[in-house]
């Protein structure tokens, strides 16, 4: 029978390495999942990945079994994650393209949390990849809380603990985000405008 979390997090922090390549194993794929929703990158998501990896063998010790492996590990990954898309977001701003015919004809099937149920694979590649332009158009806090929640479908309450913020201040910045994600959508659709990313807000 194969070992639960606690018992494999006891092992390693008594020395059994195997034992945490069993843990990464159990959840690389949802983290790796998670990850790519936010960087659109197999090469630049298991970079990130194996940078999670490191940073939850290193802290392992923090670990409590009062709470669900995976969330804790979840949480080290949305973190990450974040701090990735603060620093890229400070690079220099790009317009955002022209959709074509093509993604025009896909934008009524396609909405933040919908590409996943779009059964003709064509169209739900297109989807995923407007998806992913448009939330790399928001803030790095705004393409957070509206990953987790509307794509991830997290609660609020676990959005706010992820993040370390209020559960207010989850569903300030979730409105701001989709208000922006429409502007943007509404740019994409129209085209020749020079709209660049949302810059992220002090609060």
């Amino acid at each position: 029978m194969a070992a639960d979390d606690c018992t494999l997090v006891h092992n390693v922090l008594n020395g059994n390495r195997q034992a945490f390549d069993v843990l990464a194993g159990r959840y690389m794929p949802r983290i790796f999942q998670l990850a790519y929703r936010f960087f659109n990158s197999r090469q630049q998501a298991e970079d990130i990945v194996q940078d999670i990896l490191l940073q939850a063998y290193q802290s392992l010790g923090t670990y409590s079994r009062e709470r669900p492996f995976i969330s804790w590990l979840t949480t080290i990954a949305v973190r990450r994650c974040y701090r990735e898309l603060r620093l890229r977001s400070k690079r220099s701003e790009t317009a955002l393209p022209e959709l074509s015919g093509r993604e025009r004809e896909c934008v009524d099937q396609c909405c933040l949390h919908a590409p996943a149920r779009i059964e003709d694979p064509e169209t739900s590649l297109i989807a995923r990849d407007i998806t992913a332009r448009l939330l790399g158009a928001l803030s790095p806090r705004e393409q957070m809380v509206l990953t987790l929640r509307d794509v991830e479908g997290l609660s609020l309450r676990e959005t706010a603990g992820m993040m370390g913020i209020s559960q207010l201040h989850v569903k300030v910045i979730s409105h701001r985000a989709r208000k922006h994600a429409r502007d943007v959508l509404a740019t994409m659709m129209l085209g020749n405008a020079p709209r660049t990313r949302f810059q992220e807000k002090r609060s």
